[in-house]
């Protein structure tokens, strides 16, 4: 028997349903770029946070040394330098770069303190990742294993020290004639300028770069072998762990971004500084005060900010 009084209910029409839809797809539209500029956002954070703590680092190793780490001597090197029984040579001696030298500085003290020996606690140290040293944006911890050696897997980084206005690739000791030695950051060897004090910057720590993001290809995200991207964070001075203002390819001075975004898994070899990101580029300077450098900045200012003894104390514009 039918109910009297009921009354038939009835569905979406197919207009009402693609109204629907045509709004849900506006939200997303809107939501997605935000979730993005957020991501960034993030990622910017947590790069420059990772430089803020290796500058402390530095400061820290220039208060138990009274000078900054060096920059290791040359790439060729996959063994530490050892002052005596069970311990790591320090900045004056280790061919091992600045990424080793401040391990115990970061909280990576048994990492730094591996047992002497190649094949042993030197692979281990050189293939494992330290996050401090990888930016969020650029990817996640690589490791290249198809280097070979006495350290066959090698543990990457995104950060690379001032070396100064220039200076080829390789030992500082073959290329001596050729690098300038007026960055931040010099080699282990006996040059006038191998032990970088605090008050050895005529120009100011607030006026000179220390470390900085590097340029790198799309390679590096791919964990394939890169010239900038190979040797990893243990490297001693070359241009995985050292650039330079004028990079190893003049006329190519300015700080660029990495060119991720533009799909390039080619192999550039530049020695210079670098980012991942759309806006700047992030460093610290030698007082251990992160800043942002825009990729238009004036190439003279960037060379003073880059050489510890221009006369010429500028200050970062910020970009």
């Amino acid at each position: 028997m039918r109910r009297s009084g009921s009354v038939k209910r009835g569905g979406f029409t197919l207009i009402e349903l693609l109204v629907v839809i045509a709004i849900i797809a506006i939200l997303i539209a809107l939501l997605v770029p935000a979730v993005q500029k957020v991501r960034e956002a993030a990622a910017i954070t947590q790069c420059r946070n990772n430089l803020k703590n290796i500058g402390l680092a530095f400061h820290m190793h220039h208060d138990n040394f009274k000078a900054f780490p060096s920059g290791g001597v040359d790439w060729g090197t996959d063994i530490r330098d050892f002052s005596g029984p069970g311990q790591p040579a320090d900045f004056n001696g280790q061919h091992w770069g600045w990424g080793y030298q401040i391990l115990p500085y970061i909280d990576q003290y048994p990492l730094w303190n591996q047992p002497q020996g190649p094949g042993g606690g030197d692979a281990i140290i050189a293939g494992s990742p330290v996050g401090l040293y990888f930016c969020p944006a650029v990817g996640n911890p690589r490791i290249i294993t198809t280097y070979g050696g006495n350290c066959p897997n090698r543990a990457q980084n995104d950060y690379a020290a001032n070396g100064g206005r220039w200076g080829s690739m390789g030992s500082p000791t073959y290329n001596a004639t050729n690098n300038t030695f007026d960055g931040a950051v010099v080699p282990s060897t006996n040059w006038s300028r191998t032990k970088r004090f605090i008050a050895g910057i005529p120009d100011g720590t607030s006026n000179t770069v220390m470390v900085g993001e590097k340029y790198m290809s799309q390679r590096a995200q791919l964990s394939q072998q890169d010239c900038n991207q190979d040797q990893g964070y243990v490297n001693g001075w070359d241009n995985d762990t050292v650039v330079w203002y004028q990079g190893d390819n003049f006329g190519s001075v300015l700080p660029s971004r990495v060119p991720a975004y533009f799909n390039d898994t080619t192999a550039v070899c530049e020695g210079k500084f670098g980012s991942i990101h759309r806006a700047a580029l992030h460093v610290v300077f030698c007082d251990a005060v992160v800043r942002s450098v825009a990729y238009s900045v004036n190439p003279q200012t960037w060379e003073y900010l880059c050489k510890i003894d221009d006369g010429v104390p500028v200050v970062a514009p910020e970009g």
